[in-house]
């Protein structure tokens, strides 16, 4: 009996992974084996499927526990014809914050084509060079409790695995600009942030193999609101542009940030915010269920 004791105890403390740079494990369904959370526990708590993200906060999934950054710790998806999708509850994300939930091609990589750990030393790269380097980035996510925005981001051809420079803009879609009555706080919208609700996007190929459309579901309580990305929306080359980083495999990464005091998130949310609104930074952003199919 004690040596099967034992064997148990043993399984559970090697799945219980905490440490520096990992905030937990989080119950997924992508049929990719574990999902840990690449983030500090102090600001980023994990239980079960659920991540809930202090102001300041984020995490990568990686695939391996462990106590130092190294380029092959991300764990990464090949999305072309795939589905991922997630629940969030922004109901305490206000005006002015931004709980984000989106994919890069990390690790980042530098001009001698080897990985690069980058300024902020965890081999981050995204369409804004914000750790110094740049590489695709799609946001899958970006809302808080008033508007909700979806935005692939382009990069020049790279050289090798080095990315010269990204479209840091992107086109964007954003559910206020497509439909007033869409999302917000209360009954009176098709999804009420007051409440949890499901997001969906579809990476769709045309006939030539290249990513054509991108398609966002949000659901809630049998209602739904569908954001479509496409030619049309963004132009004949920019999502087939991005087919080479949806087949390589990209990681997810969810933060809840803003912007020094006095800034806005006015590209996000002013209408229907206030320019003059700041970020309650007292929210929690809370993703979990996360499926790959």
């Amino acid at each position: 009996m004690l040596p099967l004791l034992l064997c148990a105890l043993a399984i559970l403390v090697a799945s219980d992974c905490h440490n520096g740079i990992i905030a937990g494990e989080l119950d997924t369904k992508d049929g990719q084996g574990p999902t840990y959370i690449l983030g500090s526990a102090s600001v980023v708590h994990v239980s079960g499927s659920s991540m809930s993200l202090k102001h300041s906060s984020g995490g990568s999934f990686g695939k391996a526990c462990q106590d130092n950054w190294t380029p092959t710790i991300f764990k990464d998806y090949k999305l072309l014809d795939k589905t991922i999708s997630f629940t969030a509850d922004v109901s305490t994300v206000g005006c002015g914050c931004n709980a984000a939930f989106y994919l890069t091609s990390s690790p980042a990589y530098n001009q001698n084509q080897q990985p690069d750990p980058t300024r902020c030393g965890d081999y981050y790269c995204d369409a804004n060079k914000v750790c110094g380097v740049y590489c695709p980035e799609i946001d899958l996510f970006e809302a808080n409790n008033a508007a909700l925005q979806v935005t692939p981001h382009t990069c020049n051809q790279p050289q090798g695995k080095y990315y010269d420079h990204c479209d840091g803009i992107g086109c964007g879609q954003n559910t206020h600009r497509n439909n007033p009555k869409s999302y917000g706080l209360g009954s009176s919208f098709i999804i009420n942030t007051e409440k949890p609700f499901r997001v969906s996007t579809t990476f769709s190929s045309g006939s030539n193999g290249l990513l054509s459309t991108v398609t966002t579901v949000l659901s809630q309580d049998g209602k739904t609101f569908t954001m479509i990305h496409n030619s049309t929306k963004c132009g004949d080359n920019y999502l087939p542009a991005l087919t080479d980083a949806l087949n390589g495999g990209m990681v997810v990464t969810a933060s809840h940030w803003s912007g020094p005091t006095g800034a806005t998130m006015s590209w996000l949310d002013v209408p229907p915010c206030s320019i003059s609104e700041n970020c309650n930074t007292n929210g929690i952003a809370v993703f979990s269920d996360v499926a790959v199919n």
